[in-house]
């Protein structure tokens, strides 16, 4: 009988495999099991806890919308009517089914947007961290190194992966993430190991593995960028379109 594995059962399996060797690395090497990892130890972890539910951990609960008065927010239309978005607000909806229908002409991919564009990214890449339907990955690596005040390279890509109808926006955006000079940054991985949790700094130094990366960029990918770059072409032609339009009207 032959046994069929997605591509989510292996970036698991790639994980599971480093997070054992780890394990059995730092306690018969490192004397992992004492606290020490570099800049690591069990004293930062706690603070850095603390920290994350001060700001961002705080805002991916249903409680903290429940006690505040943050009402679900169900599409994208109601993204546009709404400021400021939590990401407690999308715990029960899916970002795929919530913003896969947003139209070409109101998204900017790669971001850079018009303040109404970035607004709708805004709130696909708070859906993306606070979503309970969507997988446990994404909103785990969306949520790496997170504060509320800022955002998610890696979700930021997801997001155009997923308005551009790609079948596995997941590998699109690990491709493009850039975990060194973006999420990962404050983490392993990315130059220092004290501002992330030991679960985050075990996942950066994972994700920002030029090797392991290297076998990731084979997983996916190519099929959703020829999605966006068809969708930026067809959209650039509709912008030019309208212009000329425009320039006519007074003729």
């Amino acid at each position: 009988m032959k046994l069929y594995l997605s591509h989510y059962s292996y970036f698991l399996l790639i994980i599971i495999t480093l997070y054992v060797g780890y394990n059995y690395y730092c306690t018969i090497y490192e004397g992992q099991d004492s606290g020490a990892f570099g800049d690591y130890n069990t004293a930062n972890d706690a603070s850095n806890a603390a920290n994350n539910a001060a700001t961002s951990g705080q805002t991916n609960s249903p409680d903290y919308c429940a006690t505040h008065n943050k009402p679900s927010i169900t599409s994208y239309q109601d993204a546009e009517q709404t400021t400021t978005s939590y990401p407690c607000q999308y715990a029960n909806h899916s970002c795929t089914s919530m913003f896969a229908s947003v139209p070409g002409s109101k998204w900017e991919y790669g971001g850079g947007g018009n303040a109404s564009e970035e607004q709708i990214r805004k709130h696909c890449i708070n859906c993306v961290i606070g979503s309970n339907m969507d997988g446990d990955t994404r909103q785990r690596l969306a949520q790496i190194g997170y504060d509320y005040n800022k955002t998610s390279h890696f979700a930021s890509q997801l997001c155009d992966g997923i308005v551009a109808g790609c079948s596995n926006p997941f590998w699109f955006a690990n491709n493009h993430s850039d975990w060194t000079h973006y999420d990962c940054k404050k983490c392993c991985g990315g130059g220092v190991c004290s501002g992330c949790s030991l679960t985050e700094n075990l996942l950066c130094t994972i994700l920002t593995s030029s090797v392991l990366q290297f076998f990731m960029s084979f997983f996916g990918g190519v099929e959703c960028e020829l999605k966006i770059e068809a969708d930026k072409m067809m959209q650039s032609v509709s912008d030019e379109v309208d212009k000329v339009e425009k320039d006519l009207d007074p003729l």
